[in-house]
């Protein structure tokens, strides 16, 4: 009985030494653990203060040197739309481009030939409009895919234009986009630094 005792004691020494050189001391009757709940409660607020930060700017742009964005005080998060980008042609290098396709350079001759038209209020673009055709079919056909009802299609379109683009021709553009099927539009700015 007294061996029982001895050995019951030393070996109660000895966990203390154990104890105390992971440094948790003497306190035998009081373990530390990590609360888990604390802890996921803690990366949950993280997660939703990333996805709340990181949701706001989902469009990319690709511009060239010479594109100067508008810019504007108001913030709007943008929707997931069809890309029109029209770049100004004063540098013989502008194009209207359809998400990544150019349908369409505006070289002198193009330009001067639209300008002729617009004046007499014919503001379609043919190239324009036969490239947004085929693109709300497109939009129309992975609509009806995501979704049986086939009505949800909206006609979003997003309008990229250069800052110095004339008036006329950006009247052309949106008058060809809702000739074919693309009539809420949203004009893209980058916020103003106040």
């Amino acid at each position: 009985m007294a061996a029982d005792t001895e050995q019951h004691a030393s070996l109660h020494l000895w966990r203390a030494r154990m104890r105390k050189r992971r440094g948790r001391g003497l306190d035998s009757g009081h373990s530390k653990e990590l609360n888990l709940v604390a802890m996921m409660d803690m990366m949950t607020i993280i997660l939703v203060f990333l996805l709340k930060s990181y949701s706001g700017s989902t469009l990319t742009v690709n511009s060239s040197q010479n594109f100067q964005f508008p810019k504007s005080t108001h913030q709007i998060t943008p929707v997931d739309a069809t890309k029109l980008t029209v770049s100004n042609y004063d540098s013989g290098e502008g194009q209207i481009i359809v998400n990544s396709d150019i349908v369409a350079t505006l070289d002198s001759k193009a330009v001067l030939s639209m300008k002729r038209k617009a004046r007499n209020r014919d503001y379609m673009i043919p190239e324009l409009f036969k490239a947004l055709k085929k693109e709300a079919a497109m939009v129309k056909a992975e609509t009806k895919i995501r979704n049986e009802d086939a009505t949800t299609y909206e006609g979003n379109i997003l309008i990229i234009a250069d800052k110095e683009l004339p008036y006329w021709l950006l009247t052309a553009v949106l008058f060809t986009s809702a000739e074919a099927g693309f009539d809420k539009y949203n004009l893209v700015a980058v916020k103003k630094h106040q």
